[in-house]
């Protein structure tokens, strides 16, 4: 267990910049698309917001564009810490002026944004490399703000799972079927005859419950570390197939990458980009 807390993780805030980034740019692509409706204020009714939220809802398509020029910085590795600043000041931004489109997923990106802009990821797969002695204080900092994002991914699944054994809808076993039943085709689905089944309601239920209470020292014990990432990622891909949220599955299953350190990561990933980490 001593070498999840010991072991650097150097490698993956590098692939999650690029990867969170392309994330990012998709969602904005997609979210001005339907600029002309979000931002029509005859055709949408939003809170009362100060004068500079409202100007933002006018002058949407200039600060669009200067976002995405941003995210491309950011996904090129141009700029540094201060366009992973900037990044996570647009991201919040977008958060005030379209509430209504956000979902859990964003809040939880806001805050590992606002870690990372501490992060060094921009030491693989950057324009402009970063080069931070191992002694100094930006190389601890750059530790904390991953650490950070991984205290944070426990505490979520902590909380979840606390949560939901506390709730009578889970306990009971209603839980899994009120979640499926919401979203529409899914008396069609696949999961239909599964989920629609009372018992196998209930093991599904346990089940997750488990899962998100016992995520933590899974992660932490090496032995059972890759089968709990796995079924992880199973279980939003699922969630994504079914509910259709892409964007709150990508961001947890991306965030899964920091669980793993360099040393696994080694292991994992190419032939070609392993000689490219190992000569940096």
């Amino acid at each position: 267990m001593k070498e999840f807390w010991n072991e650097p993780r150097t490698i993956y805030p590098s692939i999650f910049r690029i990867l969170i980034g392309l994330v990012l740019l998709v969602d904005l692509i997609f979210t001005f698309s339907s600029g002309k409706f979000l931002f029509n204020s005859e055709l949408t009714n939003y809170p009362e917001a100060g004068n500079f939220i409202s100007f933002i809802r006018t002058h949407y398509v200039p600060f669009f564009i200067s976002y995405g020029l941003v995210l491309v910085l950011f996904i090129l590795g141009i700029g540094k810490n201060i366009t992973s600043f900037l990044v996570f000041i647009f991201h919040f931004i977008m958060l005030l002026i379209s509430p209504y489109i956000l979902n859990w997923g964003d809040t939880i990106l806001k805050f590992m944004l606002l870690y990372f802009i501490f992060s060094d990821s921009f030491k693989f797969y950057s324009v402009q490399k970063s080069k931070i002695h191992k002694n100094s204080i930006w190389n601890y900092i750059s530790k904390l703000a991953v650490w950070s994002v991984i205290l944070h991914l426990f505490l979520i699944y902590l909380s979840n799972g606390f949560y939901k054994s506390m709730d009578a809808d889970w306990q009971n076993g209603f839980a899994p079927f009120y979640s499926f039943s919401q979203f529409s085709g899914f008396e069609d689905s696949v999961f239909y005859p599964i989920i629609s089944n009372g018992n196998f309601s209930k093991i599904i239920s346990f089940l997750i419950i488990a899962q998100q209470l016992t995520f933590i020292p899974l992660i932490i014990w090496k032995k059972t570390r890759y089968v709990t990432i796995f079924l992880g990622i199973m279980v939003h891909l699922i969630m994504f197939y079914q509910f259709g949220l892409w964007k709150f599955e990508t961001i947890i299953i991306l965030s899964y990458g920091f669980l793993l350190n360099d040393k696994e990561w080694l292991k994992i990933i190419p032939q070609k980009l392993k000689k490219e980490f190992v000569k940096s």
